[in-house]
């Protein structure tokens, strides 16, 4: 339950805001799970994670149908023994990532770990991991095109970790615990750059930093979701420290990432300077960090950085991007649980 002095965000009572929160995406989840599925991956991922999303949130049986029968078409899935380059799956992992998190929320809707689903999700989640740990991997950055020299990515850790979160929530397993030690160490060992305070979207294969561009270039997209990412596992795993650390790198981007003249964070860092666009999505992922942090301690900077960045969203473009609507979920989602629902 939330203390008194959480009972209002943005000016407004908890349970009202959660609720407008979720009307954002109810009607838009409702049109997707009428829609076709088979056609791209990352589509069907999101899709079904939203569907599944929305009757946990809600509690209403609207989605059952068309979310298992979505889960059942993805569970079949079968790809081959190389690394993904186009097609249903698109470049690198992404795409099967995004299968396993709607299957992970899936079989979390469904309340069994020991479902077809829960499995289907580990060994799409633990095959991804081996896939971007071969030489010849190439990966997909946050605005879409191919990765090259090998690349690692903060998305791919991002994901990854968000699945093994997810299904460590239903089941304790060795190699899920591994793979999700994995993804933190390498955000917050390499991808994290001191220097300027924020994750930067690439490292080398070897988890060096380059020597062009890409050694001081952030998304912020790619970084809030590896934050988003963080923060739940440390909330998972009761890692006092780990949820400290996250809050702390949560915290220094949006002081960096926001624009003091008119507000709102920024998309992207690079050659030492933030581009003007904000999107959506961005936002999205800001304010669900950020009940991450609401819903495991009451710190006054959460509050206010909360307030600020609910506000300034409506001015970004409007989006109905599946990422943002997740986002505006995950959030719903984490403020029903600081109301006690």
């Amino acid at each position: 339950m939330a203390s008194e002095s959480l009972l209002q965000l943005a000016g407004k009572p908890l349970a009202t805001l959660r609720r407008e929160l979720a009307a954002e995406v109810v009607e838009l989840t409702t049109l997707l799970s009428a829609g076709e599925y088979g056609e791209d991956a990352h589509r069907d991922g999101q899709r079904l994670a939203l569907m599944a999303d929305s009757v946990i949130l809600t509690g209403q049986d609207t989605h059952v149908d068309a979310a298992e029968r979505l889960a059942m078409h993805i569970a079949a899935t079968d790809f081959a023994e190389g690394i993904p380059q186009g097609g249903y799956l698109g470049i690198g992992v992404q795409g099967i990532l995004f299968l396993a998190g709607g299957l992970a929320v899936q079989s979390q809707c469904t309340g069994s770990g020991e479902s077809l689903h829960w499995q289907r999700a580990r060994e799409f989640a633990l095959r991804s991991l081996a896939l971007a740990d071969r030489p010849d991997y190439i990966g997909t950055r946050q605005r879409g095109n191919p990765t090259t020299d090998g690349a690692r990515c903060l998305g791919d850790w991002a994901q990854i970790l968000t699945v093994c979160t997810c299904l460590l929530r239903q089941r304790d397993d060795r190699q899920l615990k591994i793979a999700a030690a994995r993804a933190v160490a390498a955000i917050v060992n390499y991808h994290y750059h001191p220097d300027i305070g924020l994750l930067l979207e690439l490292t080398s294969r070897e988890f060096y930093l380059f020597d062009d561009d890409r050694a001081t270039y952030v998304h912020s997209g790619a970084a809030l979701a590896g934050l988003v990412g963080l923060l739940v596992e440390a909330q998972r795993g009761s890692e006092e420290k780990l949820l400290k650390l996250s809050g702390r790198y949560l915290r220094q981007h949006l002081e960096t990432a926001w624009d003091p003249v008119d507000g709102g964070l920024r998309d992207e860092y690079k050659r030492g300077r933030w581009s003007a666009a904000k999107s959506a999505e961005v936002q999205a992922l800001a304010l669900q960090a950020l009940s991450v942090l609401l819903a495991c301690e009451c710190g006054g900077w959460q509050v206010e950085w909360f307030n600020r960045v609910y506000i300034h969203r409506v001015y970004c473009e409007r989006s109905e991007s599946l990422g943002r609507l997740h986002a505006a979920l995950g959030c719903a989602a984490n403020l029903a649980a600081m109301e006690g629902i």
